[in-house]
């Protein structure tokens, strides 16, 4: 298996419920580009057989997946990509993975478990037909992975969403889909919005890097997604899913993690996300100063 080559991997980086779905299914609208949402889970779900794509099939039972694990190496490899990512593709990983920090057995185990994943994503995108994977598994640690290991081409887009709206979402059910979802209290949010975007931030001297204001974002949407792809080589001058200046048409796609909205398919209204402010939202004074780097108001 050669490690070169490969599709390009637009990688969404940043905390949970700031609107990576949205975002993601966006990107995945461009002509031969393909989302997938959470790729990190895609060996875990589909071995385990549990948790439904979001074509409405079990994972084993889905046309698409049955082709891509058609492929022996992959299937033989499904231990090991596993054991792969419970050592090095988590939040806990990330710093050692920007430092550098291992011993020689564990960067041979890296360099293997880089050159599954390329196959994987290369297996993926010739399944589906495309040269562009939409990735929005957020941890720092698999961009790093994706751009050091399996030498993928990598364009990471972090995004950033109004730590108080991030909060609220966390405390919330988004319905009998988002049962086995955690819940998280402000303090335990505010903590860990404000440490995963910090690592997020080391991204940028190691792989091409753009911040998105999910605001931002949602306010001119198709305005938005047209600068994402003049930014992205393999983007440029390819027709996207928008019907109007906020709506898009969500076709179907095989997401085996994330938001529950990912069953979500047809015409779609990107609604406006209002900026909330910071005073008296229970962050602490340090959490509000990090907060304001990014344009919300104090």
């Amino acid at each position: 298996m050669e490690n070169a080559g490969g599709p390009t991997v637009v990688f969404i980086a940043g905390e949970g419920r700031s609107g990576s779905t949205v975002l993601d299914r966006c990107i995945g609208s461009i002509d031969r580009a393909a989302s997938f949402n959470e790729m990190h889970e895609i060996v875990h779900q589909f071995q385990r057989n549990q948790k439904r794509c979001s074509c409405g099939a079990l994972p084993q039972g889905c046309y698409f997946w049955r082709e891509v694990f058609a492929d022996q190496i992959l299937l033989a490899a499904l231990p090991e990509l596993i054991d792969g990512f419970e050592r090095y593709d988590g939040s806990r990983q990330t710093l050692r993975l920007l430092a550098g920090a291992y011993g020689r057995s564990d960067r041979v185990r890296l360099r293997r478990y880089g050159m599954l994943t390329a196959h994987l994503y290369r297996r993926i995108a010739q399944v589906a037909g495309v040269s562009v994977i939409v990735d929005s598994s957020k941890n720092p640690s698999r961009a790093l992975i994706l751009k050091r290991y399996a030498r993928l081409d990598v364009w990471c887009l972090h995004l950033v969403r109004n730590p108080v709206s991030v909060a609220e979402s966390w405390r919330r059910s988004k319905g009998a889909m988002d049962d086995n979802l955690p819940t998280y209290t402000q303090v335990q949010t505010y903590k860990r919005w404000m440490l995963k975007n910090l690592v997020c931030e080391a991204l940028q001297a190691r792989v091409p890097y753009r911040r998105v204001p999910f605001e931002t974002f949602t306010e001119a949407p198709r305005d938005s997604l047209r600068d994402i792809k003049q930014w992205v080589p393999a983007l440029r001058g390819k027709q996207d899913g928008f019907a109007t200046t906020s709506e898009i048409d969500f076709g179907p796609f095989h997401s085996l993690q994330g938001n529950p909205d990912r069953f979500e398919n047809g015409r779609v209204e990107i609604r406006t996300s209002s900026s909330r402010p910071l005073a008296n939202s229970g962050m602490t004074p340090i959490q509000i100063w990090f907060a304001s780097r990014y344009g919300y108001s104090r």
